[in-house]
């Protein structure tokens, strides 16, 4: 959990720096690699938690693996409470 905290914290900063410097192509790039890491441990995460995800032309749909059931994004915050320090999941909400 703490890497993924680490990165999320890092994709953040960078988001906010290459958007005041978007000529910057070696921070661009930074931004762009971090987005990329994160999207592959995120949903490693999820799914070690019995939580799937479905890219869609819309977004990205979480479901249960279990049930085989969409989770709507109040459940997915609920969930993800139970494995994730809440105020990380607070912070990342506005991303799900």
């Amino acid at each position: 959990m703490e890497r993924l905290i680490e990165l999320w914290d890092k994709k953040e900063k960078l988001r906010g720096l290459s958007r005041q410097d978007r000529e910057n192509i070696i921070l661009q790039a930074q931004f762009g690699k971090t987005c990329e890491e994160w999207g592959r441990l995120f949903p490693n995460v999820l799914n070690e938690n019995g939580i799937g995800t479905k890219r869609t032309i819309s977004g990205i749909t979480y479901f249960d693996m279990n049930m085989n059931h969409i989770i709507d994004t109040k459940e997915l915050q609920i969930r993800l409470k139970d494995f994730l320090d809440g105020e990380f999941v607070e912070r990342i909400s506005f991303d799900l």
